[in-house]
Formats: C-alpha cells, sequence, structure tokens
C-alpha cells in the first residue's frame, strides 16, 4: 500500500541518504534546506507498505506557482507510478494553496524527462545549468502543467493570496474595497 506523508520519524534521514544516493542527477541542498521545509510542510514522503520509498521538496506555492525542488523515487521502486501518486499528491497540496501552475526543472539528459512528459507536463522552455553542473550537461528542460485551485485566487501581493470561494464574494469585496476607498473624511469646521 503506497501512502504520502508529510511527518515521519525517518523522513530527514531518508531525504538525505536518498539525495545522495542521487547527487549526480538532482545536485545538492544543504540539511537546513529539508529542516526547513519539513518545518513548513513542504516535504512530502512518499511510503510504500510503510517504508519510505521516495521524497519531493516542494516549493511554497509564491505567487500561484508550485515548484518541485527536488523529487525522487528509489531506484526499486521506480516505473510502478509510485512518483506519479507522489507528485498528484502534491499537486493537490498545490491547488488548496491556490496554485494555478506547477513547474518543474529537470536535466536535459535524464530519463526523469519522459516520466513528467507521461503524466501531463509538457515541456515549455530550457534554462541553462549553474556553474558547478555546466560540465555535465548544458541545460535544464522547464515542465510546466495547469492546476485547478481548490478556491479562487484574484491577487496575489507579496506572495500571500486574496482568496475566495466564489466569484461573488470576490466580487463583494473589490465593491467593499473601492467604497472604502472613495470615502471622504468628515470636513473640519472652518475657524
Amino acid at each position: 500500500m503506497f501512502t504520502v506523508v508529510k511527518s515521519h520519524p525517518e523522513m530527514l534521514r531518508y531525504a538525505l541518504d536518498l539525495q545522495a544516493k542521487n547527487s549526480d542527477a538532482l545536485g545538492f541542498l544543504p540539511r537546513v534546506v529539508f529542516e526547513k521545509a519539513a518545518e513548513d510542510d513542504q516535504l512530502f514522503l512518499g511510503l510504500l507498505n510503510g517504508e519510505p520509498c521516495g521524497y519531493i521538496l516542494a516549493g511554497s506555492g509564491y505567487q500561484g506557482i508550485l515548484r518541485r525542488w527536488q523529487c525522487c523515487i528509489q531506484y526499486d521502486a521506480r516505473r510502478r507510478l509510485y512518483g506519479a501518486m507522489l507528485v498528484a499528491a502534491v499537486e493537490q497540496w498545490g491547488e488548496g494553496r491556490g496554485c494555478h501552475t506547477s513547474v518543474v526543472n529537470c536535466a536535459s539528459d535524464l530519463e526523469a524527462n519522459d516520466f513528467w512528459q507521461s503524466i501531463g507536463y509538457r515541456l515549455s522552455g530550457i534554462t541553462p545549468c549553474g556553474e558547478a553542473r555546466r560540465y555535465k550537461r548544458s541545460h535544464l528542460n522547464v515542465w510546466v502543467k495547469a492546476l485547478t485551485p481548490a478556491v479562487l485566487v484574484t491577487e496575489w501581493r507579496t506572495g500571500r493570496p486574496r482568496v475566495y470561494q466564489s466569484n461573488a464574494q470576490r466580487q463583494k469585496a473589490y465593491r467593499d474595497r473601492q467604497r472604502e476607498r472613495y470615502v471622504t473624511s468628515p470636513k473640519s469646521p472652518v475657524v
């Protein structure tokens, strides 16, 4: 049985070990990044029969864009749809936060590009690799997928959405803000 959790006693150790085993494909992020992500509920762990089998380190959903900084499934659990289920759980989490787009960068020489395409992502463009990896690969593929947010986000300011359950609520809030903006202050008496 496969489940996705955000809290597990082995979460940090497992994610760091799997990152180390797959460092050529993933790159390196320090432990503090994983600790912060776990605190912020942005580290997802896939469990197969109660044992960890993969993780995703997700972004915060800033301005409605859900980014995945690292995604990895251990070798013996690949090609069995566990990665797709883990990604789906993270996408659902992002939709709950009001995200409308999911973005993943993937090294151009990895088999994972076929995975992202198979689960509905489209190739949006390419971006150059960082200096540390440029000797191995020239660029990263940028994969994008549209999401259907659970709530309607009308505007993003400083990374925070204005969220309304319906268009009618959004329109009412807009009218209220307009009224507040144009209310004139009482005139002071002339002396």
